[in-house]
């Protein structure tokens, strides 16, 4: 059994709060489990803030699903630059051509287009370019670059048909919202969308 309980009824109210001057506002320790653990069935699990960092790990961190960074990505205090490696990637694919005779890989860039508007309860998201019958991944980014993700696959002619409702992603009337949308192409490279901008109603 927990030895404390808090539950919050409204959407701002918190079910534990804690506030502290000089140490943590809440401290979690776990013997055989979790020292802290975060479940969410319409938000984010755990949302950390913080001037200097908003979260710090002591140990190896696992992700079991996808990492998603806004801005720049630091390993061992050097920027990974993607777009960097990807374009030394199609350098050494060309010099490996051109020392073997090989063709280089076909790649098909595509222009992925979205639009979203809203019918009734639901946002409709709509797109066309995409690589038919392949699993795409649309994200919707709120104004604090938070953001959720759903995965829909295209239908056989490239096209991307996405419904949901907007109480499941609006927290209060008149919140903006950008969708955008990722498919990887012909050879697993990632390619997006435009932005697609709207509002909750």
């Amino acid at each position: 059994m927990p030895t404390l309980i808090g539950k919050g009824m409204k959407r701002q109210e918190a079910g534990v709060y804690g506030e502290s001057r000089e140490a943590e506002g809440v401290r979690g320790v776990g013997h055989n489990g979790a020292g802290v653990s975060g479940t969410s069935e319409e938000w984010v699990g755990v949302h950390g803030k913080g001037k200097h960092l908003a979260g710090f790990f002591e140990g190896n961190v696992n992700v079991s699903q996808n990492l998603i960074v806004n801005e720049g990505l630091f390993v061992r205090g050097a920027a990974l630059d993607i777009t960097g490696l990807l374009k030394r990637l199609e350098q050494l694919e060309l010099a490996v051509a051109m020392l073997t005779n090989q063709p280089l890989p076909a790649r098909s860039p595509r222009s992925y287009t979205i639009s979203v508007s809203t019918m009734g309860s639901q946002f409709i998201l709509t797109g066309t370019g995409f690589y038919p019958s392949k699993d795409s991944y649309v994200h919707v980014v709120y104004p604090d670059f938070s953001r959720r993700f759903f995965t829909q696959t295209t239908d056989p002619s490239g096209n991307l048909n996405f419904a949901i409702e907007t109480s499941s992603l609006c927290v209060f009337p008149g919140l903006s919202l950008t969708f955008i949308v990722n498919q990887a192409d012909s050879l697993g490279y990632d390619q997006w969308s435009n932005e697609a901008k709207t509002s909750c109603p």
